[in-house]
């Protein structure tokens, strides 16, 4: 039986966390899963392109009220 890595992750502001180093982080730990909590993004305002380069599957939950907490999953 395989080992299945997954991650849980709070980002506050995803487009932050991608600033401060996310995408390298993400490529250093390789998780066959991320969630990632309060992206605080729309799916308008947020770019999945580098995510799905790394080879996930992007699965995004916006907030209902803009500026507010959304899910991001990551599955490999």
């Amino acid at each position: 039986m395989a080992d299945l890595s997954v991650i849980s992750y709070n980002v506050n502001g995803v487009r932050s966390a991608i600033k401060k180093g996310l995408l390298d982080w993400l490529k250093g730990v390789d998780p066959d899963v991320l969630c990632l909590q309060e992206l605080k993004a729309d799916d308008a305002a947020f770019d999945t392109t580098p995510f799905e380069k790394m080879g996930y599957h992007v699965f995004t939950l916006p907030a209902v009220k803009k500026g507010y907490s959304g899910l991001l999953y990551l599955l490999k």
